[in-house]
């Protein structure tokens, strides 16, 4: 796909006949929620130092996380052979 000359381009669209165009544009607030930059950032601060501390965790008790939640792991699966 090739990308049209400039000189083709539309111009851009009025407002109908009787609509006056706004002088002074509206300020906009920065978002509080959803998929932000800021939010993002937040989000993987904190999972890196939830993971970290799971980390900390099972070298200091020596156990993975689902022996400490009471969960028999490393047992294999009895499939009944």
């Amino acid at each position: 796909v090739r990308a049209e000359a400039a000189d083709n381009v539309p111009p851009p669209p009025q407002p109908p006949a009787g609509v006056a165009t706004p002088t002074v544009q509206p300020e906009r607030k920065l978002a509080m929620f959803g998929f932000v930059d800021w939010a993002e950032k937040i989000n993987s601060r904190a999972a890196m130092l939830g993971f970290f501390a799971l980390l900390a965790l099972e070298a200091a008790t020596g156990k993975p996380i689902l022996s400490l939640m009471g969960i028999a792991v490393g047992n294999g699966i009895n499939i009944g052979f």
